[in-house]
C-alpha cells in the first residue's frame, strides 16, 4: 500500500501539482507491475484523474474503492 502524499505535498499544491503527481505515481506503479506486484494507492485525487493521466493506458487494470469516513461523534 502506498500513500499518494508520501512523495511530498508542497505548500500551495493545486490541481496541476496533483495531476503531475498522479502521473508520477502511475509510472511508479508500472515499475511495481513489471515486478508482478499489485499496488493500492490511497489519496484524495478525483478518480477521473487516474485514467486521464498519459501513462494510464500502460496499466494492466484500474480498480477503485471509495472510503467514506464520517466525523467522530462528540461526547
Amino acid at each position: 500500500m502506498r500513500e499518494f502524499d508520501e512523495i511530498g505535498f508542497p505548500a500551495g499544491a493545486g490541481t496541476a501539482w496533483r495531476q503531475r503527481s498522479m502521473e508520477e505515481w502511475i509510472q511508479r506503479v508500472q515499475r511495481y507491475q513489471a515486478d508482478g506486484l499489485d499496488v493500492l494507492l490511497t489519496g484524495l485525487s478525483p478518480l477521473g484523474e487516474v485514467p486521464a493521466s498519459p501513462s494510464a493506458t500502460e496499466l494492466d487494470g484500474i480498480a477503485a474503492c471509495l472510503l467514506d469516513v464520517g466525523s467522530p461523534r462528540q461526547a
